[in-house]
């Protein structure tokens, strides 16, 4: 009796860990001090799940899968392996388009770092994750290939993050709340009014069309005081050609001084 209750507490256990661990966390988009146009027509970035999946020890070798699927279409079980061009942009499924090492908890990025030049790649890199960057892989042939292609315009989609070590489901987040991609504005649209502007930028925009004003007027100098050069040195060779040698005194004087001793002589 008492191993029967062994080894049904066994098979417990392994059921248990072999179980997916179901994370209430959503994914949410960046902040939008970092990504004022955030979702674009055809990606979404998204803040990566630091310290979401640190209760569940993962190793190394583990990675974060995002899944990626039209908002109408969502739902709690899915099969896991689907690619972007299978799913059509995951219109009919999720697909994954992404994977990354796991964030790194105890180390998260630092934002004044964003005022480093050198630093801001790796600083964005660390923290988010874009959704859609990869327009490039949408045109391959091979459907199995994974993919993180664009996303389509004026769409609602819902992400996830799996927590993978191999091919194992470790963890999974719920589906984030709908994201709706941007609708591309026609041209008649666009509000060109300066009210919309910031102080800054008009500022700024006067100060630099002053200077390109001021360089076009130096340039025009520029080019007139050259002309009017070539025409003076062109008019001061032709008349320094025109105009006869005057003899010099010493020329002058010697013809009579040779006149006289001939006459002496004589």
């Amino acid at each position: 009796m008492k191993r029967s209750w062994v080894i049904t507490l066994c098979v417990l256990v392994e059921f248990c860990s072999a179980q997916t661990r179901r994370i209430a966390t959503k994914p949410v988009v960046a902040s939008p001090k970092l990504f004022q146009y955030n979702p674009t027509q055809s990606t979404v970035s998204l803040e990566k799940p630091f310290c979401v999946f640190d209760t569940l020890s993962p190793t190394s070798t583990m990675k974060v899968d995002v899944y990626v699927v039209v908002s109408s279409v969502a739902s709690s079980s899915f099969t896991p392996g689907k690619t972007y061009r299978e799913t059509k942009v995951g219109e009919t499924e999720p697909y994954q388009a992404v994977s990354f090492s796991i964030p790194n908890c105890s180390s998260p990025p630092k934002f004044t770092d964003l005022l480093i030049l050198s630093k801001v790649d790796k600083t964005l890199n660390d923290y988010l994750v874009r959704i859609g960057s990869h327009p490039t892989c949408a045109g391959d042939p091979g459907p199995t290939v994974l993919c993180n292609g664009p996303l389509a315009m004026g769409t609602a989609y819902r992400f996830k993050f799996l927590l993978v070590d191999g091919t194992t489901t470790k963890a999974e987040t719920a589906w984030s709340e709908p994201i709706v991609t941007r609708n591309a504005q026609h041209q008649e649209d666009l509000d060109d009014w300066i009210g919309k502007r910031s102080g800054a930028m008009v500022v700024i925009t006067s100060v630099l069309s002053s200077f390109t004003f001021i360089l076009i007027c130096l340039l025009i100098a520029v080019g007139v005081y050259d002309l009017v050069y070539r025409a003076t040195g062109s008019q001061d060779g032709m008349l320094g050609t025109d105009t006869p040698a005057t003899p010099s005194p010493r020329e002058g004087a010697g013809a009579p001084l040779e006149e006289c001793i001939v006459a002496e002589t004589n």
